[in-house]
């Protein structure tokens, strides 16, 4: 068995910019075996061997009684964000330093996975390499440049540990552990993943932006797939012997890569199943919560999706596969997002959404809607893919039957947000409430071939056809509160003007402006067509 990963060890392989020693306190050498998000807000939850993220500590904050607790508790490290706390020399704890900029999130998941690459390192041997990191760190030594490792998504999951030296765009993706998608659009724009899917050896690439480094990629492939790349931060193109040893490493990481790949994706694919079962419900859902080892608790269904993604009025084969593209990537970061906040939660992608199955076995059925809503917030918060998605949350369900119902509630509140374009949104039934209503209702009046047929409105579109003045007078009457003074001032007219218009309204279709039934259906109407986008 490899040893374990030290709080000094972790630092060094992290390094500046995402983290740094702020004061050792003597234990530096004791070993880490998790990472756990503490807001000092709530009640102290350390484990023996793990490395706190002290979220929302500031000046001022007393820290010592809740050290202590965690000392106690078997927590090897705190880590803070600057300015360090008063108290940090005179803690029992090495207090670490995270770089202010950085998300909590990505710092939590880059540790996770940093210790769960320590744990499936083999023991090294004479001239094999260990993890990651250490692949990292050897290219870097080899071609004389820092590096960055990526995944096929472009998600960062490695770096070499002298980038103090790089650029703003560099220390940018390390600490959101993800290329930012201007520069991603600027690479397609390019060509630049063309030609790395094309070309075998190393890709020179100038600047994006004035003060930016020069990059030189290569894409680390098995066969003709194409797993992730290689980036180095150079000055200008490499040697012709440097090109040879970046080609000669890519293959390590390939292996590393595939290894990785084939053991964490039977268990993600393994657990999506077994979620996607669920969300069907039956039987087999049952069958699928007991070997999740899912008892009776409450359970929310949160989905995400992209803005518009449910539209099939794209301008193609590329908005779709952008459309794909930006779903796996939001897909995988809320995968690593709950594995590190919600680790009992399971997640699979199932035509244009992801669903996010999550049970609070300490909670009741009002605190665990809360608490699923809080939780997408943070992760909207956090991730930089988050904040480009909607998602909706429904539930609780009390029992694995119910959870289908959920499903469907969280998909109908999905389909009504995606109606309003606002990405970087959570939405409930309580909050969507009437646009899912409404959206039910014009589905439903559409089944029945009745939508556009019937009542006043709809016969005043038909005597003077789209964009008329009457339809547009009429609703802008209805969003006033039916006040004739707020209907000039909104259509810019004089009131004597709305008046007339609203007498041709009633002398044309019959409208009676005192009957509540009436105009009820009116407004209905008016909300269905914005809701569709049918604009008067």
């Amino acid at each position: 068995m490899r040893a374990r990963l030290t709080v000094r060890q972790l630092v060094d392989d992290l390094g500046w910019p995402l983290a740094r020693v702020g004061r050792s306190n003597g234990g530096l050498d004791q070993a880490v075996t998790s990472v756990i998000i503490q807001d000092f807000e709530q009640p102290v939850r350390s484990e023996p061997g793990c490395l706190v993220l002290g979220v929302g500590i500031g000046p001022g904050t007393v820290l010592t009684p809740l050290v202590e607790d965690m000392r106690k508790a078997g927590a090897v490290a705190l880590a803070v964000k600057p300015p360090l706390p008063e108290q940090a020399h005179d803690l029992p704890l090495p207090v670490l330093e995270i770089n202010a900029d950085a998300s909590w999130m990505h710092v939590a998941v880059t540790i996770r996975e940093r210790l769960l690459e320590q744990d499936r390192a083999p023991e090294p041997t004479s001239g094999a390499m260990g993890d990651l990191f250490d692949i990292a760190n050897t290219i870097s030594e080899a071609i004389g440049a820092p590096v960055t490792i990526e995944d096929h998504a472009s998600t960062v999951l490695a770096w070499s540990a002298d980038q103090q030296d790089t650029d703003d765009a560099r220390v940018e993706t390390i600490l959101g552990r993800a290329v930012h998608p201007r520069w991603l659009e600027w690479y397609e724009a390019c060509g630049v993943f063309r030609r790395l899917h094309r070309e075998r050896g190393p890709v020179f690439i100038e600047p994006g932006a004035p003060g930016l480094l020069p990059r030189t990629a290569i894409a680390v492939r098995t066969g003709s797939h194409v797993l992730g790349y290689i980036w180095a931060a150079v000055s200008g193109p490499l040697s012709a012997e440097q090109a040879d040893r970046l080609r000669m490493l890519a293959p390590a990481v390939a292996l590393h890569l595939v290894n990785v790949r084939t053991g964490e994706a039977y268990a993600r694919q393994h657990r999506g199943e077994l979620a996607a079962i669920m969300l069907g419900g039956g039987q087999e859902g049952r069958g699928a919560a007991h070997e999740l080892g899912i008892g009776p608790s409450p359970a929310c269904v949160l989905v995400a999706g992209m803005a518009g993604a449910a539209s099939h009025d794209g301008d193609g084969a590329s908005d779709t596969t952008e459309s794909a593209a930006r779903l796996r990537r939001c897909a995988h970061s809320l995968a690593l997002y709950l594995a590190t906040t919600h680790p009992s939660s399971a997640t699979v992608v199932l035509g244009d959404a992801v669903y996010a199955l999550i049970w609070w076995p300490q909670e009741g059925g009002g605190e665990a809607l809360e608490s699923a809503e809080r939780l997408a917030r943070d992760f909207q918060a956090r991730s930089p893919h988050g904040r480009h998605c909607l998602i909706a949350v429904s539930g609780p369900a009390a029992a694995v039957e119910e959870i289908t119902t959920v499903r469907a509630q969280a998909d109908a509140v999905l389909t009504a947000m995606r109606r309003t374009g606002m990405a970087g949104t959570v939405g409930t039934m309580e909050s969507m409430a009437l646009p899912v209503l409404l959206r039910q209702l014009a589905d439903d009046a559409i089944a029945q071939g009745i939508g556009n047929c019937i009542g006043p409105l709809n016969r005043l579109i038909r005597h003077e056809g789209p964009g008329g003045e009457l339809a547009r007078t009429l609703a802008a009457y209805v969003d006033s509160g039916r006040a004739v003074d707020d209907t000039a001032v909104a259509l810019r007219v004089h009131v004597n003007t709305v008046r007339y218009r609203l007498r041709r309204i009633r002398h044309l279709v019959g409208l009676d402006f005192s009957d509540a039934d009436a105009m009820l259906l009116v407004q209905l109407q008016l909300r269905m067509r914005a809701l569709s986008g049918n604009d008067l």
